[in-house]
């Protein structure tokens, strides 16, 4: 990543992860867990988590890959790789975890290894190229890469409902272009195919991941809604530079989820992609 996104997940937004990483971990981890259980860990087996937060899925997969294996998750923010550091260190059986705060596309990585794995990790190249490059290359010969990202805005109104509704009350840039770094960067299943085989990967696969979330119980409105904004950086940037218009924001966010409401709880459309694919097998 570049400096610009170095800054910003070590920043307001890389701080409000950490500061909500239980909830964000319990909203997030069915998706995670679809592209995990096709790249099928297997005890033994040295594993790089990329984009690894707050450390859920490193954690998850030191499980996975138990007795004999080991997994090294990495990350450009700073607090979050703070924070999943000592999250390890609380656990009883994490002595094969390690992480790293490093950027993908210009440091090296401490491979090979034999898989590589991404829960929303990679959505934020500055260059997607050099950033799956790098991947490919730090995989051993036929490694295999799972991530999951995010389909379409429009399939995915978890994201853009209370965003979409404080950014009408705080203003800001408008959103990242299409295939600019940002939660939608890589929605275009045919890009995804040409970005990674461009990258050097082969028997690249896209297909359809989870499609709902659960934010939470409907007594939480205004606390999911102030969550759901400080998992964005667009609109967790407006915030910060706004701070006057904050509550604002998060009460006009917390109406919009109140009309997304399903026997006492918040759910919502949040459309996925599971991508899948190997670094060449030797000739």
């Amino acid at each position: 990543m570049s400096a610009t996104q170095a800054e910003l997940w070590s920043g307001p937004v890389g701080r409000s992860w950490v500061r909500n990483a239980r909830m964000y971990d319990t909203i997030l981890e069915p998706l995670g867990r679809a592209a995990l259980d096709r790249l099928e860990p297997s005890p033994g087996h040295r594993v790089l988590d990329i984009g690894c937060g707050t450390g859920a899925t490193t954690l998850e997969i030191g499980r996975r890959v138990r007795p004999g294996g080991t997994v090294v998750g990495v990350d450009v923010s700073r607090p979050m790789i703070e924070f999943a550091q000592a999250r390890a260190a609380d656990e009883a059986d994490a002595d094969n975890v390690e992480f790293a705060r490093l950027d993908v596309e210009s440091d090296p990585l401490p491979g090979p290894f034999d898989a590589a794995f991404s829960r929303m990790g990679v959505m934020f190249f500055e260059g997607p190229v050099a950033g799956f490059s790098a991947i490919a290359s730090a995989l051993r010969t036929g490694g295999r890469f799972a991530f999951v990202c995010y389909a379409a805005p429009a399939a995915n109104p978890f994201i853009t409902v209370p965003t979409g509704a404080a950014l009408a009350r705080l203003g800001g840039p408008p959103p990242p272009p299409p295939g600019g770094p940002g939660p939608f960067a890589l929605a275009d299943p045919g890009y995804v195919h040409s970005l990674l085989e461009s990258a050097g990967f082969e028997s690249v696969s896209v297909s359809p991941g989870p499609d709902e979330v659960i934010l939470g119980p409907v007594e939480d409105l205004d606390d999911i809604a102030r969550q759901a904004l400080e998992q964005n950086p667009q609109a967790m940037m407006a915030m910060t530079a706004n701070p006057g218009a904050r509550e604002d924001a998060v009460a006009a966010a917390a109406a919009a989820l109140g009309d997304h409401v399903t026997d006492g709880e918040v759910r919502m459309g949040a459309k996925t992609w599971v991508v899948e694919a190997r670094s060449p097998r030797s000739t």
